[in-house]
């Protein structure tokens, strides 16, 4: 997968909030980094998966992780390399994740190998091939046996290793393993090269050659033509040495060339990929635009209907007081006639009164 897939997938699954993609993207894109030669870019994107995946309580990919950006760090920082592949096999021992813990022992056993400790490489080889065998993993059990092989050769334990070598190839075979049938000539090969014995070596070299190039895998190629030049230089067969360098430098010239070619091609990409994510960028801001403009427009009428409900309330309580008022005056009104009315029945009332009285007295 080319770094600018993983960067566009990244930006999905970020959006989507798919944690568990997103960290198996991270740990991915470091390893695309670290093949690139970016070792820095190769660290941060490890550790960018390792934090988010800790986060969710993702340990099992966290675990991975950790042992991955391990085992690319062994060529630079050895000692970071040993810490972080311990936590991350103990995480793994812990989700107890036996798929993730075979491929993590066979790797930390490269490592104690890089480290000069042989006895410690063995140990986690041979941990992972007992893991292997339970889960009766036939395509990853050669790869272990292979690995225990190649350690015995630098103990010079060679008929150890060509057992080893044998047993791996039986069950290559049986399961018609292509990829894996494609580089165990080269385990023979190197096995009777170190043996002393480079005639024996040369047909399993040549062998090497014809099935890389049928897979399209050019560095085994690569490295069976330059093994094949020391083997016929061992022999003092200076031609046939010579031949056989100069088809493994052409192998050299012809990946180089291949990889600057997809490295254009990978930039062309990822300007590509850049300017439709510039326009989507555009996009979305042009419709954040538009969302604000209709809030401001609704809030405005908003505002507006509140308005009118407001002064039709404030004028509707208006002419209710107005009402109320003119109510009022014109029962204080009717109050004041009575009482005038009242006040004038009494006077009348008196008058009468007064003048019977003087009429009774005269």
């Amino acid at each position: 997968m080319s770094k600018s897939v993983i960067t566009r997938a990244l930006i999905v699954t970020r959006g989507r909030k798919a944690h568990a993609a997103t960290g198996k993207l991270e740990t991915d894109l470091s390893t695309v980094h670290f093949l690139l030669g970016k070792y820095d870019s190769s660290t941060y994107h490890g550790l960018q998966a390792v934090e988010l995946l800790q986060a969710h309580g993702l340990y099992t990919l966290q675990g991975e992780a950790l042992t991955r950006l391990a085992y690319q760090l062994r060529s630079t920082d050895l000692e970071e390399a040993f810490r972080y592949f311990r936590e991350g096999i103990a995480l793994l021992e812990a989700e107890k994740a036996e798929l993730n813990l075979c491929g993590a022992y066979d790797n930390f056993g490269v490592l104690h190998e890089d480290n000069g400790d042989l006895e410690s490489a063995l140990y986690y080889y041979q941990r992972a091939l007992a893991m292997k065998e339970s889960l009766n993993d036939s395509i990853g059990i050669p790869y272990s046996l292979n690995k225990i092989g190649t350690a015995k050769l630098t103990e010079r334990r060679f008929d150890e290793a060509l057992a080893l070598f044998q047993r791996a190839d039986t069950i290559r075979r049986r399961i018609d393993d292509r990829l894996g049938l494609a580089d165990q000539p080269v385990y023979f090969g190197d096995l009777y090269q170190a043996w002393g014995r480079p005639a024996e070596a040369i047909p399993y070299f040549e062998a090497g050659v014809e099935r890389g190039k049928a897979l399209d895998y050019s560095f085994l190629v690569r490295y069976c033509y330059e093994r094949l030049a020391e083997c016929h230089e061992a022999m003092g067969d200076h031609r046939a040495a010579l031949v056989a360098m100069r088809a493994g430098i052409a192998i050299k010239d012809s990946v180089r060339s291949e990889q600057t070619t997809r490295t254009i091609l990978e930039l062309k990409e990822q300007f590509n990929a850049a300017e439709k994510d510039r326009e989507i960028a555009m996009l979305a801001a042009r419709a954040e635009k538009r969302r604000l403009y209709t809030i401001l427009v609704a809030i405005a009428v908003g505002l507006v209907v509140v308005s009118i409900l407001l002064f039709q309330q404030m004028r509707s309580r208006k002419e209710r007081a107005e009402h109320d008022a003119m109510i009022i005056k014109e029962r204080e009104a009717g109050i004041k006639a009575m009482f005038a009315a009242t006040e004038n029945e009494r006077g009348r009332l008196a008058r009468e009164l007064h003048d019977g009285i003087g009429q009774q007295l005269g």
